[in-house]
């Protein structure tokens, strides 16, 4: 595929507004990186698709930088299980007040981060460990060092090793190739707990096993029969998180009483607000700096926890060396490490952090200080992706965040641009009756090597419809027609049921954004902020565009659609009317009555130009002029 435009200069977003003069101490320029899986992962509480597991996780690396020259890097991994997701930390950076940030006042920051409203742990984390990376480097001093930590090597222990739910069979080899490692970490829950240590003991049959439950059991009777039956399976340090947080403590009492083994807090303990009711239920907690909302938080929790007699696992998301290398430094205050988030991947873009037989510690010749890592490669000097090689287009990439779920709880997916700045957003199939856009845009997507820097794509904001094969949604309702906009009708509307044939009507929906897809989109802009939207339909044939914009001319251009201001006829509570009355650009790309290969033909060449350049596109010498 040709890509008719010479590739600009590289980009990168400043999300702090540095280009206006002396108005902030920091800018913030973020990466959104797709962490490969080594193996399927699957827990009692996330098991995936089809309990299949998940195979990847995006994450997103931060590069604080002042005028001086200094930098610090800092990671989000957002879990669901906590509320948070990359669109929601994205949404939190761009929100921030950076001139509340330096690297030079961490006290001053760190005090900012912790008086904001509680919540947005991984988005906080990101930047509380990138001021620390950046304040210790200017020190000359490891995190550790700044913290006043001791950081002994030989003294460490070893970071234990996780097996996600899977078959006897993929445990059993998943253990082996963690012979290794002198520690291991197994997930479980109800349905399979005793399988799966069966497995586990058929090839490592004395080597120290953790039991991670993630909330598997309810009740606490069940809890206690199933630690019973799990305490044969020896030698067991722990268990950790039987039932689910917000359980009575009456009953994780209970259950800490009866237990013959200890018990760990993972999702019970996010703060040390947690650790009075934790101290009562368990033996030690789990501090994950991700979970904790930081390095001054984390070293906080552990330290009050310790203070209160309990033990302290250092734990981790699925993230980067980079987290990986904060938590480490805290070493001095664990009693266990489960620090292996990065060795289960297959593409960690951090260098720094060694393993040796379960050992971790940092190689001195990547850097001394700081978090004593550094990126593989600039990851934020923005490059335009290439084409894939045809043969390499048959999946479509992993979407990076879920903005919301569908009537009948499909999830509704955004791929993210990279660079966390969207520039245009483009949607696909409001109505499940035109699955022609979401094809298009899946093939845009699959046609490029890496993400777009500054789009974001949603493939299908109508997926009950589109598995259904109906305009509307699962409730019925025409969701282009259920927008809060002043023009709302609660009257049914009517579509043609086909060229020459009559007519079929659709409820507009109980009240204005009734439908759960219709304020998942608002959500999404609202989260983005994108400055044009592009929404794909069919089968009308033109661009409308009520701004007469540059990028509306160059698609008309393009396509060789005609370019309208308006459709041609009123359209109450749509995406368009509501847009507008809100200031956003919205421009609506009718495709042609064609099918799929001739839509290919036409129009997929404007869809990756649009996803590799943004707003770049229409300022090529090719740009059409009225």
């Amino acid at each position: 595929m040709p890509l008719l435009h010479a590739i600009p200069r590289p980009r990168s977003i400043d999300l702090a507004g540095n280009l206006l003069a002396g108005r902030t101490m920091l800018t913030c320029q973020i990466h959104l990186y797709t962490l490969e899986l080594k193996q399927a992962w699957a827990i009692a509480s996330r098991l995936g698709p089809g309990g299949r597991g998940i195979g990847h996780r995006s994450s997103l690396l931060l590069k604080l930088s002042d005028r001086s020259g200094a930098t610090g890097f800092g990671e989000a991994a957002p879990v669901a299980t906590y509320g948070e997701t990359a669109l929601s930390v994205l949404r939190f950076l761009r929100e921030l007040d950076w001139q509340q940030l330096s690297f030079r006042d961490l006290p001053r920051s760190l005090a900012y981060l912790g008086s904001l409203p509680a919540g947005n742990s991984a988005a906080k984390a990101a930047i509380d460990l990138a001021l620390h990376d950046g304040a210790a480097k200017i020190s000359r001093k490891s995190l550790a060092e700044l913290l006043g930590l001791p950081f002994r090597q030989e003294e460490l222990p070893p970071t234990s090793y996780s097996i996600g739910i899977g078959s006897p069979d993929e445990i059993v080899e998943r253990a082996l190739d963690a012979d290794r490692f002198p520690i291991l970490k197994l997930k479980v829950d109800a349905r399979s707990f005793e399988t799966s240590l069966s497995a586990l003991r058929s090839v490592s049959p004395n080597k120290p096993v953790r039991i991670d439950a993630n909330e598997s059991w309810s009740s606490r009777e069940a809890a206690l029969d199933a630690i019973d039956k799990m305490a044969a399976f020896g030698p067991i340090e722990f268990v950790e998180q039987p039932m689910p947080r917000g359980i009575a403590l009456e009953d994780a009492v209970w259950l800490k009483r009866h237990s013959p083994l200890p018990l760990l807090a993972d999702e019970s303990c996010c703060g040390k607000d947690d650790l009075d009711a934790c101290e009562q239920s368990f033996h030690g907690i789990n501090v994950k700096i991700a979970k904790a909302g930081g390095i001054a938080p984390a070293h906080q929790l552990a330290t009050a926890a310790r203070a209160r007699g309990l033990k302290v696992q250092l734990g981790c998301m699925i993230e980067s060396s980079l987290g990986i290398a904060a938590a480490l430094q805290l070493a001095a205050k664990a009693d266990w490490i489960d620090l292996d988030g990065a060795l289960l991947t297959r593409n960690d873009p951090i260098k720094g952090v060694v393993e040796k037989s379960g050992q971790l510690n940092f190689d001195p010749l990547v850097e001394p200080y700081g978090l004593r890592v550094s990126p593989k490669f600039d990851y934020w000097n923005e490059q335009p992706p290439l084409p894939k090689p045809i043969a390499d287009r048959s999946r479509t990439p992993p979407a990076h965040s879920t903005y919301g779920r569908s009537v009948n709880g499909i999830p509704l997916e955004v791929h993210l641009p990279s660079s966390g700045h969207c520039e245009i957003l483009i949607f696909a199939a409001i109505h499940g009756e035109e699955p022609e856009t979401t094809t298009l845009l899946s093939k845009a997507l699959r046609s490029l090597d890496k993400p777009s820097p500054t789009c974001a794509a949603v493939l299908c904001s109508n997926p009950d419809g589109t598995l259904l094969g109906t305009r509307v949604n699962a409730n019925g309702v025409e969701l282009n027609r259920n927008f809060p906009a002043s023009n709302w009708q609660p009257d049914p509307v009517s579509t043609k049921w086909a060229p020459n044939h009559g007519y079929v009507t659709h409820s507009t929906g109980s009240q204005a954004a009734s439908e759960p897809e219709t304020r998942a989109l608002i959500s999404l802009v609202e989260a983005l902020d994108p400055k044009v939207i592009i929404s794909l339909h069919a089968p009308l044939a033109c661009i409308e565009d009520p701004e007469y914009s540059p990028i509306g001319y160059w698609l008309s251009k393009r396509t060789g659609l005609p370019l309208f201001s308006h459709i041609g006829y009123e359209t109450p509570g749509s995406f368009g009317s509501w847009a507008k009355e809100r200031g956003r650009h919205v421009i609506t790309y009718e495709l042609p009555p064609l099918s799929v290969s001739a839509l290919h033909h036409k129009h997929l060449d404007n869809l990756v130009e649009l996803l590799c350049y943004g707003l770049e596109v229409y300022r090529e010498p090719l740009v059409f002029r009225a």
